[in-house]
């Protein structure tokens, strides 16, 4: 079992995504997110496997969180030619600065299956920024 991360900050919006390739798929173990600044508007934010895949911009930005260093197959995102679909739900007020952390319990992980995508997506207008990352298990 091989761990990576994948991570961006002051972003907005925050598009962070894993891009499984036809031979891998990935567990997502844990997801943090965080608002930079009190002014502006963000959306909440969503881990979800887009209706239309993005196009990668550049190379992939996971890195691994072995003892011993090894490449990952699934790429990890922050840039996109692309942008993959978005999911529905506008911004607000919500408590701004938000910060999040979600860890997925063994047997409940988010998949991305083999030759899709997931994608951490929250929207910030006005000034406000996202920092993210997604773990993640590589099989």
């Amino acid at each position: 079992m091989a761990f990576f991360k994948v991570q961006a900050t002051n972003q907005a919006p925050l598009i962070l995504g894993l891009v499984a390739t036809s031979t891998s798929s990935a567990l997502v173990k844990e997801v943090t997110c965080a608002g930079e600044n009190a002014v502006g508007s963000a959306s909440r934010p969503r881990l979800y496997n887009p209706s239309t895949d993005g196009t990668p911009l550049g190379a992939s930005i996971a890195f691994s969180m072995n003892s011993v260093s090894v490449s990952p197959v699934t790429g990890g995102h922050k840039d996109w030619s692309v942008n993959p679909a978005f999911p529905s739900g506008g911004t607000g007020a919500f408590n701004l600065p938000m910060s999040i952390c979600w860890r997925f319990p063994d047997n409940q992980e988010f998949i991305v299956s083999m030759g899709n995508q997931g994608i951490l997506y929250a929207q910030g207008t006005g000034g406000h920024l996202w920092t993210g990352s997604i773990l993640f298990e590589e099989r």
